[in-house]
């Protein structure tokens, strides 16, 4: 591009919203619109503060674009401006001017991006609780099998059914039943640490995975632990309602799958149950059968509260 050429692109581009700057190879800027000013403020001079390494999403970024610069090719992909209190999100348009010289278009999709986690965050959890869903809780479970299958030893699957929630919604209505839920998903999240995963499966049906477990005694502790605080009164309108929790472990094993290591679950909860509800067990001896939990007619006898 001829210098009057490059004069008449920059005049242009100085009356343009769109972040823009020119560069050489070195990351010498020779300009920078207005807009680019106002985007950085007190940086436009500083080109490195922009391009360089302030996240780690930026250091494939910066390869492709160095890359794409010393063979004089067009190149386009995201940034992340780390700098200040919140992080912002750019795509970035590198296109040649000249041997030495490339044009730097810059568009944030900081709000873009923003929807997308918000959209990603709204599908992997349940709406009432807040905890995961059904659909993160199965993505979470998988993760924690294929660790297990490279060794890792010291993880647990908790099942959780609440005993007693059924006459709630039956004697003060769906509103009661739906700030009971809320309320001991509240209470599981403070008994368990923030490296442990909650989730409602359905219903009345939760599930934990616990991590950095020493043995099977530390698993035996976290579900006394959630028992114990769900069973706490719960105060709904002028009214106090109450109820409890059993809970099936099945420890995450290298040698089980994901269906195998739910189903053990299924049988410790369901073997809790029948051992007198607010309490929790490990799956009973395969030599003896007992029905899967999620077998739909399995509580239709009102023992599931």
């Amino acid at each position: 591009m001829t210098e009057a050429g490059l004069h008449s692109l920059t005049a242009v581009l100085d009356r343009s919203p769109m972040p823009a700057m020119a560069i050489r190879k070195d990351l010498t800027i020779v300009w920078s619109n207005p807009a680019f000013a106002e985007a950085f403020p007190a940086r436009q001079d500083e080109i490195a503060a922009f391009l360089k390494y302030q996240s780690a999403a930026n250091v494939n970024a910066m390869f492709f674009l160095f890359e794409s610069m010393s063979n004089n090719r067009a190149w386009k992909g995201p940034f992340s401006d780390a700098e200040g209190e919140q992080a912002r999100h750019f795509e970035v348009c590198a296109s040649p001017l000249a041997d030495d010289l490339y044009l730097l278009l810059v568009h944030e999709t900081t709000k873009h991006q923003e929807k997308l986690e918000d959209a990603l965050h709204s599908s992997r959890s349940d709406r009432l609780t807040g905890l995961a869903n059904r659909h993160h809780f199965n993505e979470r479970i998988t993760q924690a099998i294929k660790q297990a299958h490279r060794g890792r030893k010291d993880q647990a699957l908790l099942m959780l059914d609440l005993d007693g929630f059924k006459p709630i919604n039956d004697t003060f209505g769906h509103d009661a039943g739906d700030a009971v839920l809320v309320e001991v998903a509240k209470r599981m999240l403070a008994s368990i640490r923030e490296t442990d995963f909650c989730a409602r499966l359905g219903g009345d049906e939760f599930a934990c995975i616990i991590t950095n477990l020493h043995d099977r005694k530390a698993i035996g502790l976290v579900a006394d632990k959630l028992i114990a605080s769900i069973r706490q009164p719960i105060q709904y309108a002028r009214h106090t309602v109450s109820v409890n929790v059993s809970i099936g472990i099945a420890m995450i094993e290298d040698k089980r799958s994901t269906e195998e290591t739910i189903k053990d679950a299924d049988r410790a909860l369901y073997h809790a149950k029948h051992q007198g509800k607010g309490c929790w067990r490990f799956p009973p001896p395969a030599t003896l059968p007992a029905p899967l939990f999620a077998a739909p007619a399995i509580f239709d006898d009102g023992l599931s509260g």
